[in-house]
């Protein structure tokens, strides 16, 4: 299924971790422990915390390790880290033979995010391993241990701007939907997250997006090497779509991709104005790529209208299975703050930083993306409701949430159907 494409998928987006610089240092612990990272004046501090929860992702762990053999080597880098502190979850990795952590904290302190790299040593009792330290989420991350035979793959993408973690969390229960309910309502299915630097800050931003389109791709083949699985996610679904009709190299993977779950996803535009004003501030009113970039995105966009008119061959010929979800409650708009802007981009970030101030999504109210952008209507679209505004309408607090319950309701369709199907051995997917 698919959340907004180029736009934001129509999901959510929490504010994109900060970027982290400083002097490289290293720290050195016993047991044959060495963390390397980049360390920010007070970062040793365990009182210089951000005061939220945050998760953090980590990579490279060696199949026979368990969650004593992590925590121990995080003490090397955050001695006062308790077991009470300590809720990781362990999940293969999807594109390697490791594994990969997903550890929250209900009150981050600094020392584990001035951290890149931690190398450990062989022990008697653990093997070594190069662990590598994030909060940025990009690329391909799996959320689960599957239960039983995989069937099908559900990838989620978060839009532009977006976090391929946060974009989905709550804000308030700070429960994953993807991580904490779906695992358990749905079964037989690889669930993964989808990140790429999609912020509307400084850089080529035009020429990214079709970089990250052709990174995804080659992400999907990497992690077919691990599961004998085929499915295809998206950036901007739309145009990884045309991409793959077009490359006969990717055509499996358009031919494997069972079904599309849009989340407020602009096919027609979407409002851009306070965008295109926060990001001409940002630009000194100089023209850049990521003017061009929203300029695309809005509405009666002839991008959009190009692009439509290739996808309706692709729904002649394919005929997926696709549900759309539209939001009915408008969304706070962009609004410069003081020196600080926050900027709930179109994803739902809430707040961008930048050298020209403050970006709050606390303007007044409007509809980000219509009802009518929001739908393909199509014959073999479904088209629902959601009654939460463009920012929140998939940050589900509990797995009692309607919309939530009408996502598992297909989902659990669509596997059946896939596992009662002649082509069950294909392992076709399921997309977010």
């Amino acid at each position: 299924m698919d959340a907004t494409p180029s736009s934001r998928n129509g999901k959510r987006n929490q504010p994109p971790d900060a970027s982290q610089s400083g002097n490289s240092k290293r720290v050195s612990a016993g047991s044959g422990i060495h963390a390397v990272g980049t360390g920010e004046p007070g970062s040793d501090n365990p009182q210089n915390s951000n005061l939220r929860p945050k998760c953090f992702r980590i990579s490279g762990l060696p199949s026979s390790w368990n969650e004593n053999d992590l925590f121990d080597a995080l003490r090397a880098i955050d001695p006062s880290l308790t077991p009470q502190d300590y809720r990781p979850s362990l999940n293969p990795s999807c594109c390697s033979p490791t594994q990969t952590a997903l550890l929250n904290f209900d009150l981050c302190t600094e020392h584990l995010q001035h951290h890149k790299h931690l190398e450990v040593s062989e022990s008697a009792s653990r093997a070594a391993a190069l662990l590598m330290i994030d909060s940025h989420f990009n690329n391909l991350t799996q959320l689960n241990v599957p239960q039983g035979e995989v069937v099908a793959d559900v990838i989620a993408v978060t839009g532009l701007a977006g976090h391929a973690f946060g974009s989905w969390r709550n804000r308030e229960t700070h429960k994953m939907w993807l991580k904490d309910f779906l695992p358990y309502d749905v079964q037989n299915i690889r669930i993964m997250s989808y990140g790429y630097d999609s912020s509307l800050g400084h850089g080529n931003a035009e020429n990214r997006l079709l970089d990250y389109q052709r990174l995804f791709i080659q992400d999907i083949e990497n992690s077919r090497t691990t599961v004998q699985s085929r499915w295809y996610p998206d950036f901007a679904t739309p145009q990884v779509l045309i991409e793959c009709k077009r490359n006969r190299a990717h055509t499996h993977i358009l031919n494997a991709t069972h079904s599309i779950i849009f989340f407020g996803t602009p096919h027609q535009g979407m409002r851009t104005y306070d965008l295109e004003e926060m990001v001409d501030a940002e630009s000194g009113g100089h023209e850049t790529s990521r003017h061009n970039l929203l300029r695309q995105l809005r509405d009666g966009s002839g991008f959009l209208e190009t692009q439509k008119e290739e996808l309706s061959y692709i729904w002649d010929e394919w005929k997926p299975k696709i549900v759309s979800f539209y939001e009915t409650v408008a969304t706070p708009t962009v609004e410069r703050v003081g020196f600080s802007l926050r900027l709930a981009q179109v994803n739902k970030t809430n707040s961008h930083e930048s050298d020209s101030g403050h970006y709050w999504r606390d303007g007044n109210e409007s509809e980000i993306v219509n009802r009518f952008s929001a739908q393909l209507f199509i014959p073999c679209e479904q088209r629902v409701p959601v009654e939460e505004n463009h920012t929140n309408m998939v940050k589900f607090a509990s797995a009692e949430d309607r919309t939530y319950r009408t996502v598992v309701r297909y989902l659990k369709e669509w596997v059946d159907s896939i596992t009662e199907s002649e082509s069950h051995g294909s392992y076709t997917a399921v997309l977010f």
